[in-house]
């Protein structure tokens, strides 16, 4: 038995409608079984209104009472099926009692007054004991039962049968998310996807499930074509596959080409702060030099943000791109940013910019985007007191230390020359830290300028 316990959304009286799915296992001689009904005891004063199963027939009714006594019974003349679902439906309306079964109309009578209000519990399956002796109890199952204070009309009726299996208990679609690729530099390179859905070449677009992981891995036509990936694959090594989780629209940008080993860029200044406010914008300027040192003219393609969650969108360039850099020459450009209003304030560090170029992606900038420091480039670790940053590779020519606490204020920010960098924590120490978790970024430079920053990581300072 299942029981709602009375409350004055169910104390209906008209108009009303009842419907369930019930599939019969065997037929009860005892008395009405319940299928849904607000229902006490008749002789008692506390009859409403009901779906049941005659005893007699093995029939459905709809029965209502205007007294909390007296009945008023509508029947189907054929019995219920046994061992299958089938839909039953009551209204309550101003014409009077209509029965359904199976979409179907199998009678209609008038009612002289409004449904009795009981404060019976709305029951399925048998009676509530507390208001009778005898539970009837129902041998079957009950589906999808509904209660509505209105009446349903024939169509709506016969739509709810006509759902069948789907049912009213309706599944949510999967969301899904579009992966979408952008290849440049030779056509007859491929990027490829596991699960299938990305071959670029011809299809460089896909869609997944919300949540999927999809692994993408870059194959070059040439033995010495470099691989940059950029966009929602930033700073994945040019070797390396890259993994996505399917969370967003993402888009992905892959190039292969020659590195631009000539071509240098710096930004002026090394920091800004966007005062954003909740209601006013806060925009930049900042200036970019592209150098390219030797070799045959390059062209700059476009200049943009470091990923598609940039703390600024860029709202002009000048001199306009296109634009070709001979050998041994500088170009100097201003790029004007902004940062919207109703963003939090945010202090950012050079460099800010992906170049693209004639030559490809330009490394320096590529290699500044954040990067993970599970592939082992850079290792930090507390060791008796001392927190101890390390830099393998080649060409290591400074190392920085920047340590924030968990609302966002730098408490250390240190450099090294060489590949290693050590500071004494713990209490008393020089570079003393209260014992806590912290935020960090460690950025590396190396020769040419270049720059690999972490992303922001958490440590535990533990003396």
């Amino acid at each position: 038995r299942v029981e709602v316990a009375d409350s004055p959304s169910l104390e209906l009286r008209g108009p009303l409608t009842l419907d369930a799915w019930v599939k019969l296992a065997a037929f009860s001689t005892l008395g009405h079984s319940p299928i849904l009904a607000k229902w006490g005891v008749d002789h008692q004063g506390t009859a409403g209104y009901g779906l049941f199963i005659n005893p007699k027939t093995g029939s459905a009714e709809f029965i209502v009472s205007t007294d909390g006594s007296t009945r008023v019974i509508l029947s189907d003349p054929q019995p219920l099926p046994l061992n299958a679902f089938q839909h039953v439906a009551g209204v309550v309306s101003k014409g009077g009692l209509t029965l359904y079964v199976n979409g179907v109309r199998k009678g209609s009578v008038s009612l002289s007054r409004p449904v009795f209000q009981t404060h019976a519990p709305l029951i399925m399956g048998s009676y509530d004991p507390a208001f009778t002796d005898n539970t009837f109890p129902m041998a079957g199952s009950v589906d999808e039962a509904q209660v509505f204070n209105r009446a349903l009309t024939d169509d709506e009726v016969r739509a709810i049968y006509s759902a069948g299996i789907s049912g009213q208990c309706k599944a949510t679609p999967l969301q899904n998310f579009a992966l979408v690729i952008k290849k440049t530099g030779d056509i007859g390179s491929k990027i490829t996807s596991s699960p299938t859905g990305i071959d670029c070449g011809p299809t460089c677009s896909a869609r997944y499930p919300a949540g999927a992981s999809v692994i993408l891995t870059a194959t070059p036509n040439k033995k010495n074509e470099i691989v940059t990936w950029g966009g929602s694959c930033a700073g994945t090594g040019p070797a390396d596959p890259c993994t996505i989780v399917m969370n967003a629209d993402k888009s992905v940008i892959v190039s292969f080409s020659a590195p631009c080993a000539s071509v240098s860029a710096e930004s002026n200044p090394a920091t800004i702060t966007y005062n954003s406010t909740k209601t006013k914008s806060a925009k930049k300027t900042i200036s970019l030099s592209v150098t390219n040192r030797s070799g045959p003219p390059v062209t700059l393609t476009e200049i943009a943000t470091l990923s598609r969650d940039s703390a600024f969108a860029i709202l002009s360039i000048s001199p306009k791109l296109p634009r070709t850099i001979p050998a041994g020459k500088t170009q100097a450009f201003i790029v004007k940013t902004e940062r919207a209003a109703g963003l939090p304030p945010i202090k950012v560090t050079a460099p800010y910019f992906d170049l693209s170029l004639s030559c490809g992606l330009l490394p320096a900038s590529i290699l500044s985007l954040p990067i993970p420091l599970a592939f082992g480039e850079v290792r930090i670790e507390m060791h008796a007191g001392e927190l101890r940053v390390q830099a393998t590779g080649k060409g290591v020519t400074s190392v920085r230390l920047q340590i924030f606490d968990l609302s966002g204020r730098e408490r250390m920010n240190r450099i090294s020359a060489g590949n290693s960098l050590i500071l004494s924590v713990a209490a008393g120490g020089r570079e003393s830290l209260a014992n806590g978790v912290y935020l960090y970024v460690v950025s590396v430079r190396g020769n040419h300028g270049i720059l690999l920053r972490s992303l922001v990581r958490k440590i535990v300072i533990h003396s």
